[in-house]
């Protein structure tokens, strides 16, 4: 009885927890993979602008005329064309 009970623990765990989580890291490292010039990005700290150019780790993105470089880790996410909300899967 209490393998059965530990095992089902684990199913749940393996169900629910980490393989979400893996398929998230999985998505976010093929969506930082497709960075490109022209995209429209939003960083972790809510910063959005246009990407400019893209290195190994640094993306330059331009900020109302200015250019920053931001870590590539720290884009979280790629704007809807039609509106400035962070588009959703």
């Amino acid at each position: 009885m209490n393998f059965a009970l530990m095992g089902g623990i684990i199913l749940f765990m393996w169900l629910f927890v980490f393989r979400p989580q893996s398929k998230r890291a999985k998505e976010q490292k093929e969506f930082l993979s497709s960075l490109t010039p022209g995209i429209e990005v939003i960083t972790a700290g809510g910063i959005i602008g246009t990407i400019v150019e893209v290195k190994e780790n640094i993306v330059s993105i331009n900020v109302g005329g200015s250019t920053m470089r931001v870590v590539k880790s720290s884009i979280s996410g790629r704007l809807d064309a039609s509106s400035s909300i962070p588009a959703t899967k």
